[in-house]
């Protein structure tokens, strides 16, 4: 029987940040940047102490169940204070920009969101590294919450499983919050889901050594990819540069950003189901193909017309550059291949950044990383349009329908239109603070569907986020939140039980 009560997640998390500062602060001193070196060194002694002592208060409380609406009120507080302290030694080590800045840049690493918010050469390598290591924390953050907190608050994307989906290894997280305390389940969770972490980005990193892809760059590489940031050494948009086999290696771990099935597997836990019966793996492939096939008769009919050398080899670059960018998309990393660059020198037409919207809109597979409304949505969605189809062909048919699944679609609607609900209030918002409706677009839905990579390669010119005024950039930061969390956690807190039952 316990009988303190266990770390909060308010005092965990940031803990745990405090302790991943030690690295920058090596990297630092051993680089001789003593001043980088001195600014994460010292924000995180202040860290250890601070939440050092309010743990040590805090194990001397009573073990009291958390109550949902608490639940969802934490992680608003998470999300949004914990880049206040993260930003506090990123600040004071660059100290070439305003705290405002910074804090917008560690907002978009913390949410996995990657936005390009100060040019990557005013950022030494001791930076750089430590931007992605809160991107990398950020996404198994967002793997830990998916389990024990999303799961059974029916959020996340799991309000469209069934019940009888919803145990893994045993135990049944269907239960409310009330009945269970969850910092326990969350530290249970964060032990079954680090090695797996953590190995898959040690594994992909010693494989980039390897073929002789730059210590950092191949660190920085291997933490974005997991993480689905994509966060890289150069400025976002540009062309990996890192050779097709590379590439490939990369695709295959981005799966782990379309499919639950793959992350529960990786964990070392039984499947949920049959990969081959896995609803986002089949709908995220197929899109795939589609964009890619679409992208490459684009361009090859382009080079036809400008009589461009039409070779087999050349063909099967620009082939693989669009597959390779639009799962790179769809998984909201962002990454670019070589061959999409190619591609519009080889046609002379421009690129397909209405695709990648879209594409990145549509997003990756319910507790990854990945941002967007989520593929699993889309599959119900899809499967829906598909049978009120038939019924148009047959209206005399009898089918039955399964409470479950009529719950799934309605609650996949639901979301669909909360969605486009924030899409128009941040485009709004930002229209109010002089941002053109263009470079709004972009914005918003970069933000929402946490695809930061987006405001590079689909405009005409990077968007300067520095020229933003103030309000602007609050208002992305708020944007990324929402996208992260998902607008349901925010509908949820608006229901009134969760207020009567606190």
């Amino acid at each position: 029987m316990i009988e303190r009560s266990p770390p909060h997640i308010l005092v965990i998390v940031p803990l745990s940040f405090a302790a991943v500062m030690i690295l920058p602060a090596v990297h630092g001193f051993t680089l001789g940047e003593s001043s980088e070196g001195r600014a994460f060194l010292y924000a995180a002694i202040l860290s250890f102490f601070g939440f050092g002592f309010a743990k040590v208060a805090q194990n001397a409380a009573p073990l009291r169940p958390t109550s949902q609406r608490n639940m969802l009120i934490t992680l608003l507080v998470l999300f949004l204070l914990l880049p206040v302290i993260l930003a506090v030694p990123y600040h004071d080590a660059l100290q070439t920009t305003s705290f405002l800045n910074a804090y917008l840049d560690m907002v978009s690493a913390l949410t996995t969101t990657g936005l390009q918010v100060l040019d990557p050469e005013r950022l030494t390598p001791t930076l750089q590294l430590w931007r992605a290591l809160v991107a990398w924390c950020g996404g198994f953050l967002m793997w830990v919450l998916a389990w024990s907190v999303f799961m059974p608050l029916n959020l996340g994307g799991y309000e469209h499983l069934s019940r009888g989906n919803m145990t893994v290894w045993g135990r049944d997280h269907g239960a409310t919050l009330q009945q269970a305390v969850c910092a326990l389940r969350f530290s249970s969770e964060a032990r079954r889901l680090l090695p797996a972490y953590v190995g898959l980005t040690v594994v992909l990193f010693i494989i980039m050594l390897s073929s002789s892809v730059p210590p950092m760059e191949a660190a920085l590489l291997a933490m974005g990819v997991l993480s689905t940031s994509g966060i890289q050494g150069a400025a976002a948009g540009t062309p990996l540069g890192i050779g097709v086999i590379m590439e490939a290696t990369i695709a295959v771990f981005l799966v782990f950003a379309i499919s639950r099935v793959m992350v529960n597997a990786a964990a070392g836990a039984p499947s949920l189901k049959n990969l081959r019966d896995d609803q986002e793996m089949k709908m995220g492939l197929a899109l795939v193909a589609l964009v890619t096939l679409s992208i490459f008769l684009k361009h090859y009919i382009g080079a036809a017309t400008v009589e461009q050398d039409e070779s087999i080899a050349q063909a099967i670059h620009v082939l693989w550059g669009a597959f390779f960018t639009a799962l790179s998309f769809l998984a909201t990393a962002g990454y670019v291949s070589e061959g999409w660059a190619d591609a519009q020198a080889w046609s002379g037409l421009n690129g397909s950044s209405l695709v990648l919207l879209g594409i990145a809109l549509v997003g990756g597979g319910v507790a990854t990383t990945a941002g967007g409304i989520k593929l699993l949505r889309v599959a119900l969605l899809v499967d829906h349009t598909r049978v009120e189809q038939m019924k148009l062909v047959s209206p005399s048919q009898v089918t039955r329908n399964d409470a479950e699944e009529v719950r799934a679609t309605v609650m996949a609607w639901v979301f669909f239109m909360m969605f486009a609900v924030s899409l128009a209030a941040v485009l709004l918002a930002l229209a109010f603070t002089d941002v053109s409706f263009e470079d709004g677009i972009i914005l918003t839905i970069a933000t929402l569907s946490n695809t930061g990579p987006l405001t590079a390669v689909a405009p005409m010119d990077p968007i300067d986020f520095v020229a933003l005024n103030d309000p602007a950039k609050l208002i992305l930061c708020v944007a990324m939140v929402v996208g992260r969390l998902e607008t349901l956690v925010f509908v949820a807190l608006l229901n009134p039980e969760l207020w009567r039952s606190a």
